[in-house]
């Protein structure tokens, strides 16, 4: 009986690239706001290199505007208006709470944001100068 002598490249490093490829894949996409894990299953059952293609060529999917229900008509609204745009329903003047890109927010009556981290508390003039400075921090990866 002659020993098997090992060679590299064989099945198990294929196997090793094409999971390797898979996981590079979910990477990616999760950075794009897609499902890594969905990516991942693709990638193993197609090839790891068409679907890098396609996830590469792909925009990057931003988190959908904070919304709130109006309790008249239940129809979504911005979390920000004070007044239901389909029924007129007057929202109180209590603080709506809310979270953008994993940073809890409170809006007030006026439509200032505000927002508290660490004792601190800084405050926009409305939903949309917050949304612009927490972009413009991510892109900075402060």
């Amino acid at each position: 009986m002659v020993p098997r002598i090992y060679t590299p490249g064989g099945i198990m490093g294929w196997i090793i690239f094409w999971i390797g490829g898979a996981i590079l894949v979910a990477v990616v996409a999760s950075n794009k706001g897609r499902s890594g894990l969905g990516w991942f299953f693709l990638s193993l059952i197609l090839s790891p290199l068409l679907t890098l293609i396609g996830v590469a060529v792909m925009s990057r999917v931003e988190p959908a505007e904070a919304s709130k229900t109006c309790p008249r008509c239940a129809e979504t609204v911005k979390l920000a208006a004070a007044v239901c745009k389909h029924c007129g329903f007057e929202f109180s003047g209590a603080p709506q709470q809310a979270s953008y890109k994993g940073i809890p927010y409170m809006v007030l009556a006026n439509g200032q944001v505000t927002v508290t981290i660490q004792g601190k508390t800084t405050t926009w003039p409305n939903l949309a100068a917050f949304h612009d400075h927490v972009d413009y921090k991510r892109k900075l990866n402060v």
